[in-house]
């Protein structure tokens, strides 16, 4: 397999090639992500939705640099979306609130096999929401590290019913300051120990 560069440019399903462009900014139309392809969301605003079970080598979201929305990745109930390596959901660009980075699990699983990093500037959002008030039962799978850099609007969302496994084979670390010190359920389940 030859690895590639898949650029979201229109909101409508992962599995769509109407989705997905081989430039930032480019036309829609290129193949859709697979499992050595790295996966960016920077022009914004559009929300891509996994309706059936994917995988990509890394996903990176950033906040659009102008306008107003989220770029958002939404994985649906029963949807498992995998990636090989590292998710980053990054508020870049400086601007307002009304800019973000989302990924919503609405009772699907992420599983991710790389570290998952929040960041953002301090007057952007970026968001992992398990599921908010829904009782979603949303599973998010780490290898790596879970943590958070942003010095600003971050939210991790655990919503009720959620579960965070952290399995991987080598030492892993958990930040644990907020926003993502709250969860609904945590799991460790790794003989190389964890750092919180």
């Amino acid at each position: 397999l030859f690895a590639a560069t898949r650029y979201a440019v229109a909101t409508g399903n992962w599995n769509s090639t109407a989705t997905w462009a081989a430039t930032a900014a480019g036309a829609p139309g290129a193949s859709v992500p697979g499992i050595s392809d790295d996966v960016i969301f920077v022009d914004g605003f559009v929300k891509v939705t996994v309706t059936a079970n994917a995988t990509s080598n890394s996903v990176h979201i950033e906040n659009a640099a102008s306008g107003t929305g989220d770029n958002w990745l939404f994985i649906n109930s029963g949807i498992t979306l995998t990636v090989v390596g590292n998710v980053d959901i990054e508020g870049f660009h400086s601007g307002n609130t009304s800019r973000g980075a989302r990924v919503t699990l609405d009772g699907g699983t992420l599983t991710v096999g790389g570290n998952v990093t929040m960041g953002c500037h301090t007057n952007l959002q970026q968001f992992l929401d398990l599921g908010n008030s829904r009782n979603a039962n949303s599973v998010v799978n780490v290898a790596g590290n879970f943590t958070h850099t942003a010095t600003g609007l971050g939210n991790f969302i655990p919503g009720t019913n959620s579960i965070v496994n952290f399995n991987g084979t080598s030492a892993q670390v958990i930040d644990f300051t907020a926003p993502i010190n709250k969860y609904a359920n945590i799991s460790i389940n790794n003989p190389a120990g964890v750092t919180v």
